[in-house]
């Protein structure tokens, strides 16, 4: 399933079945009834496994996302699957919830998720990287050095996040 789809039903029930019983074989449950993914995680710690997408080839799919999609259902467009209990990896159904990516930082930010605030000036420098570099970085390579999400990275060099850096203040 490639990382744009938000539903199963381009699937068979057959790739579904083993979908389902993949993630479950990777699955150890906690006292605080986490259901932690035991296989591949990404760089930013959530769990990954492989998945079709709609042509039939494989991708990456997030393990928390599946999960969701498994046991809830379709996940609308622009809108983030985001834990209740704060653990990346944890694939519990219970524990998902569907949010705005705004919610899901701010939920985030609120509870020390959020790697590194920036101040303004780095704001501007992310920005400015991205924008006026000879040789720019990659928006990974950007996050990698501000220890940051590369979706907040694309949020700043769009003026989607921080758009207090980028106005100039009432009354100038």
């Amino acid at each position: 399933m490639a990382l744009s789809s938000r539903n199963l039903d381009h699937l068979s029930d057959e790739y579904i079945s083993s979908l389902r019983k993949r993630l479950s074989e990777k699955i150890v449950v906690t006292d605080g009834g986490c259901h932690l993914f035991t296989g591949t995680l990404d760089g930013n710690g959530y769990g990954k496994i492989a998945s079709k997408n709609a042509q039939g080839k494989y991708a990456q799919l997030r393990s928390h996302v599946a999960a969701y999609l498994l046991n809830r259902g379709s996940i609308p467009a622009a809108t983030d699957v985001c834990h209740s209990c704060n653990v990346k990896n944890c694939v519990n159904p219970e524990h998902l919830y569907l949010g705005s990516r705004s919610e899901n930082v701010q939920h985030a930010c609120r509870d020390g998720l959020q790697k590194t605030r920036l101040t303004d000036e780095q704001v501007l420098e992310i920005y400015r990287l991205w924008h006026e570099a000879e040789n720019r970085p990659t928006q990974r390579e950007i996050a990698k050095k501000y220890a940051l999400d590369q979706s907040i990275v694309s949020r700043i060099v769009r003026k989607l996040a921080f758009k207090w850096v980028h106005e100039p203040p009432v009354g100038d």
